[in-house]
């Protein structure tokens, strides 16, 4: 069970797939999806592509080479620690629950850029702005395309100085009986020797961190994550 903060634990279910090689899974996969492995490999691989099309765009913003961050995320140089997620969160009625439990504890995500999708009439997810929670529309007014929401991760918040914060999330009960609710995520990160250097703008001011790699930075988050898990 996984512990995002110090509390029972998760209300929730997840497998996770790291990288696909032309397009076959490194890691057995259980036997429901063994028959969609070219096709989960396929939306990966487009997943991949947005990701990259999105830090395109954010270097654009920053004034820098358009393709500074796409290079240091090519999948073709070296691994990284990207990961797709399937995420399942159990129904649950209030009386099985304490008022006080959450599905997924508050917490930011590692890496550069997550998609994150969700299915629509599936409420719950919060972010946290000027210190209050609150609700992220699942299917903003549109009722035929699934939206993608784009989170920035901790490791793009430490690469530019914090001028492009991640955001702190969580996944509440609704009010009334939690039907299930079922969510993809995918987490992009950059080559794992990848280095976060400064980024050459002048919108990023006083870049004064150690230099980590994409590898050491995650492995310090997730070592933070197992020490908070003993708590």
């Amino acid at each position: 069970m996984e512990m995002l903060t110090p509390q029972r634990g998760d209300f929730k279910e997840a497998f996770n797939l790291n990288e696909f090689v032309a397009g076959k899974a490194q890691q057995p996969l259980p036997a429901p999806l063994v028959p969609h492995e070219a096709h989960i490999g396929t939306f990966v691989d487009r997943c991949h592509v947005l990701c990259t099309d999105v830090l395109r765009l954010l270097a654009l913003g920053l004034g820098i080479d358009e393709d500074w961050f796409a290079a240091r995320h090519e999948r073709a140089r070296g691994p990284s620690g990207s990961v797709f997620r399937m995420l399942y969160y159990p129904n649950m009625p209030a009386s099985a629950h304490d008022a006080d439990d959450i599905r997924a504890g508050a917490h930011s995500d590692y890496g550069s850029v997550t998609l994150l999708f969700q299915r629509p009439g599936q409420p719950g997810l919060e972010i946290l702005t000027d210190g209050s929670w609150s609700p992220v529309p699942v299917n903003p007014g549109n009722d035929t395309v699934l939206p993608i929401l784009v989170n920035a991760g901790d490791l793009l918040s430490h690469w530019t100085n914090g001028l492009l914060k991640s955001a702190v999330h969580r996944v509440v009960f609704p009010s009334g009986s939690a039907g299930d609710r079922y969510s993809l995520a995918y987490f992009c990160h950059p080559l794992d020797d990848a280095e976060l250097v400064p980024v050459p703008s002048k919108l990023v001011a006083g870049h004064d961190r150690p230099v980590l790699t994409a590898q050491q930075h995650l492995e310090a988050r997730l070592a933070a994550t197992m020490a908070l898990k003993g708590a």
